[in-house]
């Protein structure tokens, strides 16, 4: 074949179709680059076999800085890890905020923490095995009011309604404290909506006991600590808070935080106010009749001899 045939040929073979067959892999064209490559290991700079396990309080740590994750799942699982490893004292303000918390899930674990394990405490019985002691809640205790009373509050009927829970493991473990500092006319106040639905019966009974009563009882004839009952009064009330019934630093107002200046508030203006909200929703119950107005009624009568006590005077 002469030169002018050959290249004749070549232009051509440019232009020829290709048959292609069953099973016969395509030619590759001559610009093909292959990419593939073969590696005999693979290195991790991070990873190590003698790093040491994270220690119980760096995890402690690591789930309390989850309490604020936006995932409610990421936070109840956070709560159930600290219900088997109590932080310390110095979290209650991380904890605490969980009590308006939009997850029913979560608030019941932060009572089972708050409670010992209990996922309803008794308003009357003492928590068993109690992640905090009444020093710990009581050195936190206005942010604790703020909480619990703003959820007696909330828009929310399953935050109201829980909100009532708190309440009653904050009086089993602060007892008079939590009605002072103006905790007893926003308490009262707050309850009026609550006992209108039927709940926190038995909490606003403990809690009018506690405000009128006042002082530190006496468990079981004892010693309270191994200290009088009046020595526990001004060890469990700092400053001068412990003498502020005495009319020292100014004019106390109406209500003071003395069990007497409570009582003295339910006959003021917006204490009889509050006290006829309260017994209107407490006869309506009774009228409704069952569990509830049995309970109601002893409510009631509790309300009722409360106010009675000053007027008798």
């Amino acid at each position: 074949m002469g030169s002018s045939a050959k290249k004749k040929a070549e232009k051509a073979a440019d232009f020829k179709k290709t048959k292609l067959r069953v099973g016969k892999t395509a030619k590759k064209p001559d610009n093909f680059t292959s990419t593939s490559f073969r590696a005999k290991s693979i290195v991790l700079s991070t990873q190590s076999l003698h790093s040491a396990a994270p220690s119980e309080a760096s995890k402690i740590t690591h789930h309390l800085s989850l309490l604020s994750h936006h995932a409610s799942a990421i936070r109840k699982e956070s709560l159930a890890h600290l219900v088997s490893h109590p932080p310390p004292a110095t979290a209650l303000p991380k904890l605490l905020p969980l009590i308006v918390d939009t997850s029913a899930g979560v608030r019941k674990e932060l009572l089972r923490l708050l409670s010992g394990g209990e996922a309803k405490p008794d308003a009357t019985t003492a928590p068993s095995a109690a992640a905090f002691s009444p020093q710990d809640i009581i050195a936190h205790l206005s942010l604790l009011r703020l909480y619990v009373f703003s959820a007696m509050t909330h828009i929310d009927p399953d935050i109201r309604r829980d909100a009532v829970l708190f309440l009653s493991w904050a009086l089993t473990v602060a007892g008079v404290d939590m009605v002072e500092e103006g905790g007893w006319r926003r308490g009262l106040r707050d309850f009026v909506g609550i006992v209108e639905t039927g709940h926190g019966l038995e909490a606003l009974k403990r809690f009018i006991e506690v405000g009128v009563k006042g002082g530190v009882e006496e468990v079981g004839g004892k010693l309270v600590d191994g200290l009088h009952w009046s020595a526990v009064i001004h060890v469990r009330r700092v400053g001068a808070r412990a003498y502020a019934g005495l009319g020292l630093f100014g004019e106390c107002e109406e209500g003071g935080e003395d069990a007497e200046g409570r009582r003295r508030w339910l006959n003021t203006a917006e204490g009889r106010e509050v006290v006829k909200g309260l017994e209107r929703a407490l006869r309506g119950l009774l009228k409704d009749g069952g569990e509830k107005g049995r309970v109601g009624g002893r409510v009631l009568m509790a309300l009722q001899n409360a106010a009675v006590e000053v007027d008798g005077k």
